[in-house]
């Protein structure tokens, strides 16, 4: 069996990118929606986002990944939410990073919550991040062209920033 036909569809389901930077997250969901999938960015995490992550994890993680899995609690916490109707998207990597092991571990968590409906997106670094070409072929391009575009962008704002002319 080829891993796109064992790969559940995205359609009819919203998706969310955690906010790991302003921009970049911006303009990878706006990839996202250009490849036809409904995608959005968190919400800036909050003292919620922290408690929610906190009463889940041990302590030993990086504070990205408390910040993440609180706040994809929140949108499970929110009314309204339909886990058959959910994905959340959290890339991960083969290398020493921890970041390798924050997609199992929300996965895990989200079974024992009983979301087990909830799909969480994966793609790794370990195959060039081919997974995004099951749920949308041309997303690669374009999800790669947005991040390198918003990169760009923050570097110039941060080049420019220090000699900016405050207002009267």
């Amino acid at each position: 069996m080829s891993h796109a036909a064992s790969t559940p569809s995205l359609t009819g389901r919203q998706l969310y990118l955690p906010r790991m930077s302003d921009c970049g997250a911006e303009v990878l969901a706006a990839a996202f929606r250009s490849a036809g999938l409904d995608a959005t960015v968190l919400p800036p995490p909050d003292a919620r986002t922290l408690e929610l992550g906190a009463r889940h994890l041990n302590g030993d993680e990086c504070l990205p990944a408390r910040v993440t899995l609180g706040d994809f609690l929140k949108v499970v916490d929110a009314s309204g939410f339909r886990p058959d109707r959910s994905a959340f998207f959290m890339p991960t990597t083969v290398g020493p990073c921890r970041l390798g092991q924050d997609a199992p571990q929300i996965r895990s968590l989200l079974r024992h919550l009983g979301y087990s409906d909830v799909l969480l997106i994966s793609p790794t670094d370990g195959d060039g991040y081919q997974e995004t070409e099951t749920y949308a072929p041309s997303l690669m391009r374009t999800g790669w062209r947005a991040v390198v575009s918003a990169d760009l962008l923050t570097k110039l704002l941060l080049k420019t920033r220090p000699y900016e002319c405050k207002g009267n």
